[in-house]
C-alpha cells in the first residue's frame, strides 16, 4: 500500500486552508460552509466560460440574461460578443462580435435573434448559423430585451424612447419619446415592454412614469406617475407583470403596485420595492427586493405571506420550479428556497455572484455569473 508523501500532504493541507481562507467568512460563522446540511436541490450538468477574465481587468457585472429557443441559449456578454450556446452540454455553436457591451437580453422567434448593445445598436441575425441580417442604430443604449410580435418588435431604449421596428428589415414603424428631468438621479437600466395579445404594450419609465400604448401608433391609452416618499430611485426598470386584468409593476425604492390592466387605477401597494422581474404563481407572487430579502405575496391584497433575508448585494429576479425557488445573489451565490416557507435549502457559491436574471426551461436552471461562467444545473423538486 503506497502512503502519501510529506510533500502531498503539505500542499494538500494548504489547498484545504486556502478554500476556507477564500469563503465567506459569516457562511463558516453560521454553522455551514457551501450550504446548511440538506439534500441538494439540484444535480449539476455543465459549466461553459462565456468569457475569460483578465488579470488587472476591472470588475464589471454580466447582466445579459441567457435567452432560451429550441435547443439553443442565446447570450451576450460585456465584452461585447454574443454566443449561441448547445443546452444539452453548453458548447458553443457561433459567436458573433457587436459594436459595444451587451447588457440587454436577446428575442427570437425561430428564424431570427434579436438584441441591443450599449452603442444603441439593434441586431437580428440568423439563428442557426449568427449570420448578421439587418443592424438598426437607434442612438441610445439598449439595457433591456425587445419583444416581438406578428413581425414587430417592440422596445425601450435607456434616454425614453420607445420603437416599434420592422422585424424583417429594421425600419422604424413607429417611436415615441418619453422626457425625464435632465438632472434626475436614476439605476442604470429601464423597462421592458411587455404586451397583452389585445393590442396593448406596458412599460415604465425612470422617473416612475408607467403607460399603456397602443400597438399600432404608440399612441398613450393610459398613463400613471407612480411615486415613492421622496427617498431613493423612483425608477421603474423591472418587465410589469400581467396577471388576468391585474398589472404588477415596483418602483426601484417602492413600493410595489397592482393596477387595473384597464384603467391603470391602483388596487394596492406594499413598500418593498423591486428591480428586477416578479415572478407570479397561483395565488403568490414572489419579489426580489432592492434591500436583499425575497418575498411572497398574496396577489389579492399584497399581503406579506414570508419573507427572507438573503444576503448582502443585488438579488436576481426569482425563478420557481414545482416547489423549489432559486434566486442569484450579486456578490456571491445562487440560492435555494422552499416554495411555500421561504426556507433556505442550499446556497451554491458562484465566484463573483451572480447579476443576471436566470432562466428556467423543461427543469434545467441556467444563469450567467459576473465571472463570465453560464451554469446549467437540473432542479431536483422534493417530495411533498
Amino acid at each position: 500500500m503506497r502512503t502519501v508523501g510529506p510533500f502531498l500532504l503539505t500542499l494538500a493541507l494548504i489547498i484545504s486552508g486556502a478554500v476556507l481562507a477564500n469563503e465567506p467568512a459569516h457562511w463558516r460563522n453560521r454553522g455551514y460552509h457551501y450550504a446548511p446540511k440538506t439534500r441538494v436541490p439540484f444535480k449539476a450538468k455543465w459549466i461553459s466560460v462565456a468569457k475569460k477574465g483578465r488579470i488587472f481587468k476591472y470588475k464589471r457585472r454580466e447582466f445579459s440574461s441567457p435567452f432560451v429557443f429550441g435547443e439553443l441559449l442565446f447570450l451576450g456578454s460585456d465584452n461585447g460578443t454574443f454566443y449561441a450556446i448547445q443546452k444539452s452540454n453548453g458548447h458553443k455553436k457561433w459567436r458573433f462580435k457587436a459594436n459595444g457591451t451587451i447588457n440587454s437580453k436577446a428575442i427570437g422567434d425561430g428564424r431570427r435573434v434579436y438584441f441591443g448593445d450599449d452603442k444603441g445598436i439593434l441586431y437580428a441575425l440568423e439563428s442557426d448559423s449568427g449570420k448578421l441580417i439587418w443592424e438598426r442604430p437607434l442612438g441610445s443604449e439598449i439595457l433591456s430585451a425587445p419583444v416581438i410580435e406578428e413581425g414587430r418588435l417592440y422596445l425601450a431604449a435607456s434616454e425614453g424612447q420607445v420603437y416599434a421596428i420592422d422585424a424583417s428589415d429594421g425600419r422604424t414603424v413607429w417611436q415615441v419619446d418619453h422626457l425625464t428631468p435632465p438632472l434626475q438621479m436614476a439605476v442604470r437600466g429601464n423597462s421592458p415592454p411587455v404586451l397583452d395579445g389585445r393590442g396593448r404594450l406596458y412599460l415604465g419609465f425612470s422617473d416612475g412614469t408607467f403607460r399603456a400604448l397602443s400597438t399600432r401608433d404608440g399612441r398613450v391609452i393610459w398613463e400613471k406617475r407612480l411615486m415613492n416618499d421622496g427617498n431613493g430611485f423612483s425608477d421603474l426598470d423591472a418587465p410589469p407583470l400581467i396577471e388576468g386584468d391585474n398589472i404588477y409593476l415596483s418602483l426601484f425604492d417602492g413600493p410595489l403596485y397592482a393596477l387595473s390592466l384597464k384603467s391603470g387605477n391602483i388596487l394596492w401597494s406594499r413598500d418593498l420595492g423591486s428591480g428586477v422581474s416578479i415572478v407570479g404563481e397561483g395565488k403568490t407572487l414572489f419579489v426580489s427586493g432592492s434591500r436583499g430579502s425575497l418575498y411572497a405575496l398574496n396577489k389579492a391584497d399584497g399581503e406579506v405571506l414570508w419573507e427572507t433575508k438573503v444576503g448582502e448585494g443585488a438579488l436576481t429576479a426569482p425563478v420557481v420550479y414545482q416547489n423549489i425557488l432559486a434566486v442569484g445573489l450579486s456578490s456571491s451565490t445562487m440560492n435555494f428556497f422552499e416554495r411555500e416557507t421561504g426556507k433556505l435549502l442550499y446556497r451554491r457559491f458562484t465566484k463573483k455572484g451572480i447579476s443576471s436574471d436566470p432562466a428556467i426551461d423543461e427543469g434545467r436552471l441556467y444563469y450567467f455569473s459576473n465571472g463570465g461562467r453560464l451554469y446549467s444545473l437540473k432542479l431536483l423538486p422534493r417530495s411533498p
